[in-house]
């Protein structure tokens, strides 16, 4: 069992004794006597932007990736944010490409059911809240469109299906990723889907200054609240933000014209 496991162990016991202390089948909340549980938090490890283009131009040169589709499903990732399962979900309904401003819904997940079988949730990993329309960047509607009008299909088939047209298991996209970076020689950083997903997060919380002030803006598009996105998707930069102009209220006055003289001792 691991430490966020036996956490949410703790809080589910201290609940149950909660309950049985206001109804006097306890003579008290013995789980409060524990120990606390510390959960060590893992750093954000994010791609860099030099790291994005070498993926990206890599899988394009790779045939197995753009034959087994691959190479389009990194590109929708980095261009949305979506995790896996959302992305393995999306049906060509989903997406709308020809107007001004395209879109693509994020309305549900793949999610592998007991007995082994895979179904789509009617919702994202985050609930009914997580459903949202997201717009998407010109080189990705170049690339859905050029996927679209690849072969012949209906509003209900997969974007990205199996090679037998069924719902595709991001457990082999995720292996089928890894051997097409190794192929490409991206190794010693994050190979997973999800490390898209922290790009994205990290990218869109950057600031016109350099710091991470619009972490609104990634929470957004990811889908969660600002706290978890910050928590979980936003790799630290440690460079705050430019708010110089803000510490003017500090200055004496010889120094807000610029007379301030220089003391020496």
């Amino acid at each position: 069992m691991g430490r966020p496991t036996a956490k949410l162990a703790k809080t589910c016991l201290s609940g149950m004794w909660t309950l049985a202390s206001r109804y006097g089948a306890s003579a008290g909340n013995i789980i409060k006597l524990l120990a606390p549980i510390q959960v060590d938090d893992k750093p954000v490890v994010a791609w860099s932007l030099t790291e994005v283009q070498r993926i990206r131009s890599g899988l394009r040169s790779d045939k197995l990736a753009v034959a087994n589709g691959i190479a389009d499903l990194v590109d929708i990732l980095l261009a949305t944010g979506c995790r896996i399962g959302e992305t393995m979900a999306f049906k060509w309904k989903h997406l709308d490409l020809d107007p001004n401003k395209p879109t693509v819904l994020v309305e549900g997940t793949v999610v592998r059911i007991r007995g082994g079988g895979m179904i789509i949730q009617p919702h994202p990993k985050g609930g009914p809240n997580g459903k949202r329309r997201l717009l998407l960047p010109e080189w990705a509607v170049e690339r859905l469109t050029a996927r679209r009008d690849l072969v012949p299909h209906e509003p209900e088939d997969l974007v990205f299906p199996s090679q037998r047209g069924t719902l595709r298991d991001p457990r082999n996209a995720r292996k089928q990723l890894q051997r097409a970076l190794d192929r490409i020689g991206v190794t010693g950083i994050p190979q997973n889907p999800h490390a898209a997903r922290k790009t994205v997060g990290t990218h869109l919380a950057e600031d016109a200054d350099g710091g991470q002030s619009d972490i609104g803006v990634a929470a957004a598009q990811l889908g969660n609240t600002e706290a978890v996105t910050r928590r979980h998707y936003v790799q630290r930069t440690h460079q705050g933000p430019d708010a110089r102009n803000r510490f003017a209220a500090f200055a004496l006055p010889d120094e807000r014209d610029g007379t301030a003289a220089i003391s020496r001792t």
